[in-house]
């Protein structure tokens, strides 16, 4: 069939169902799902409760989520469902999240980032909290008034999510990290 790697695949057809259920929550695949293993309604947010002892009983999509958390994007509409500590909204990002780290901040979500009454980033309030670097990404983020929060694919022009688009996360993610890994440990070699 031209595969590759079938865990992979494997990986991107789960991430593809994963993108179904986030398109479609009125569907009855969606509400039967949603009903069982994510009742708050929010699927991505599906991660810690996951333990190895229950794994058997917890639907495989659910435990997939963490493999589709890699590919998505959040696009900033009115910003009231986007965390901005875990969530992946910043798009030149490499890891499409702020590298500064949340410490004791009360801000939890975009919205919070937005000056109500003009409708635009406020500045000082995220030079303020965050590192010039994440500052700056943010303030290139273009805003979108009256439209909720989208999730989109990163890995593809038009934000949907395609099982090709997905492998290639998948895979890349597999094989580029152990690459990396490699890599390092040569270079470790070297050095000592």
């Amino acid at each position: 069939m031209g595969f590759r790697d079938l865990e992979s695949f494997n990986g991107a057809m789960l991430a593809k169902q994963v993108w179904r259920l986030l398109l479609e929550p009125e569907s009855i695949c969606a509400r039967v799902m949603r009903g069982r293993y994510y009742p708050d309604g929010n699927l991505l947010q599906q991660n810690k409760r996951v333990e190895a002892h229950t794994l058997d009983k917890v639907c495989w999509l659910v435990y997939n989520v963490s493999e589709f958390r890699r590919g998505y994007i959040c696009r900033v509409g009115d910003g009231s469902q986007i965390n901005i500590w875990e969530d992946n909204w910043i798009p030149s990002s490499h890891n499409l999240k702020v590298l500064t780290p949340c410490g004791n901040n009360l801000v939890t979500k975009v919205d919070e980032l937005i000056n109500a009454a003009t409708g635009t980033w406020d500045e000082n309030l995220i030079k303020d909290l965050f590192w010039p670097v994440d500052a700056y990404r943010i303030l290139q983020i273009p805003l979108t008034h009256g439209r909720e929060d989208l999730v989109a694919w990163h890995y593809n022009r038009n934000g949907l999510c395609l099982v090709r688009w997905a492998y290639h996360g998948q895979w890349i993610h597999k094989f580029e990290e152990n690459t990396v890994n490699e890599q390092a440990g040569v270079v470790g070699e070297v050095e000592v």
